[in-house]
């Protein structure tokens, strides 16, 4: 047996293969547990679905990073709402390297090392060679220079740490892929990229859930705004049933 035949998105020319997440999204019924229905699906603009049955709620996502289908057991869908995803940790990167940028600001410029040890007082280098003392104090003198530049330095690097959380700052902001969240009680919730109408996704969604009294009525199969179609069961018979 050939691997197309296993794989038949792994063969052809690169702009012919057929995303597996969208091929399965098709086939939507050979998912379905045994006694498991479809009651309504939303089909988005860019390929992402969203599918509810009697029992779960079938994700599939082609675009984010993670996996291309999630399957979350409706009990445990809490709520939708709107969100985002961006890299892991930029946030808390950010919040770390800025404090500590404002920490060495702060000390650099309050605690005035180079007022201090421009008060100490050295005694004159041909005393202190008298007593054999002229190279200590030549390092003492040096250590006390160098002492004095602190301040400069600290508020330097403060400078410099603080820039850096303000490139990952602009990262996280221009980084993110806005989405319409699934959220899921006792595990990670399930993001979907955002279509341009998300508001009425998220309705339509919410409304298949049981999260709304009526189901949002889309006039019935076709495009909705902002390319989203949907789905429900009066519009005719869903993928897995007679």
């Amino acid at each position: 047996m050939a691997l197309s035949d296993l794989f038949p998105w792994s063969s052809g020319d690169a702009g012919d293969r057929v995303d597996p997440a969208v091929e399965w999204r098709d086939r939507v019924d050979d998912l379905l547990l045994d006694g498991e229905t479809v009651e309504g699906s939303l089909e988005f603009e860019n390929g992402t679905a969203a599918v509810v049955t009697n029992r779960r709620l079938l994700a599939f996502e082609p675009d984010l990073e993670g996996a291309n289908f999630e399957r979350v057991d409706r009990p445990n869908v809490e709520s939708v709402a709107t969100g985002a995803l961006s890299e892991s940790g930029l946030v808390r990167r950010a919040v770390q390297w800025g404090l500590l940028g404002g920490v060495c600001v702060g000390a650099g410029l309050v605690v005035g090392i180079d007022a201090a040890v421009a008060g100490v007082d050295l005694p004159a280098s041909g005393g202190a060679e008298q007593v054999g003392l002229g190279g200590l104090t030549g390092f003492v003198e040096t250590t006390l220079d160098l002492l004095a530049l602190l301040d400069d330095a600290l508020v330097g690097f403060g400078v410099l740490f603080a820039a850096y959380a303000g490139v990952l700052a602009l990262r996280y902001t221009q980084g993110r892929d806005r989405t319409l969240v699934i959220e899921v009680a006792g595990s990670e919730d399930v993001h979907l990229t955002r279509p341009a109408q998300a508001t009425d996704a998220r309705a339509r969604l919410e409304g298949l859930l049981g999260f709304r009294p009526d189901p949002v009525d889309d006039g019935g199969s076709g495009e909705g705004t902002g390319g989203v179609t949907g789905e429900s069961p009066a519009d005719g018979p869903s993928p897995g049933e007679p």
